[in-house]
């Protein structure tokens, strides 16, 4: 079964942030956004920012002309910061401290109670029973949401919009529209 989420889980976009079985330090917050940092990008003055977060920030210093930013943290030892690749760097170890945090399946609401590290989410994700997805007769009328665990046999024998021959016309009909 195809995983339902990007194949890279170190590059999960903002909709697709996990539920952490801890809460968070404030070190793994984002200051703009205020949650947990994707793609930490790392000041001069050593605070962490969303590389997501930090580009708008410096678009609208550009349009305005100015050429830095203040460090989105606030504090007295902050620094400002330029859009030079030098004041703001791409912190990779702390992207890696980040993705060890432990974390709850998507799928936690529909039944799942896996716990794992985020950086191997995406390999349980790949084959989690609990995954929610549209019935293969979706397109034949089908309303089910099924669970994977259960997909195999409502799609094989419980469904019906499965095709079945007619007897008449030998075309595939649904089921259902059999019965009518």
């Amino acid at each position: 079964m195809a995983a339902a989420f990007p194949a890279d889980s170190l590059s999960i976009s903002i909709t697709e942030r996990p539920t952490f079985v801890e809460p968070l330090l404030d070190k793994y917050v984002c200051p703009v956004c205020c949650l947990v940092l994707l793609k930490p990008q790392q000041t001069e003055c050593g605070h962490h920012v969303c590389e997501a977060c930090l580009a708008p920030l410096f678009e609208e210093a550009n349009s305005s002309g100015s050429e830095s930013i203040p460090c989105p943290q606030g504090t007295e030892e902050c620094e400002d910061l330029r859009n030079d690749g030098q004041s703001v760097v791409p912190d990779h170890r702390f992207r890696k401290e980040i993705m060890q945090l432990e974390v709850f399946c998507f799928n936690k609401a529909n039944g799942c109670s896996h716990r794992g590290k985020w950086n191997k989410l995406q390999t349980h994700l790949a084959e989690c029973e609990f995954h929610l997805q549209d019935c293969k007769y979706a397109s034949k009328g089908c309303p089910e949401k099924l669970l994977l665990k259960d997909f195999k046999q409502h799609v094989e024998s419980e469904c019906k919009y499965i095709p079945k021959e007619c007897v008449y016309c030998k075309l595939m009909i649904p089921q259902i529209k059999m019965e009518e």
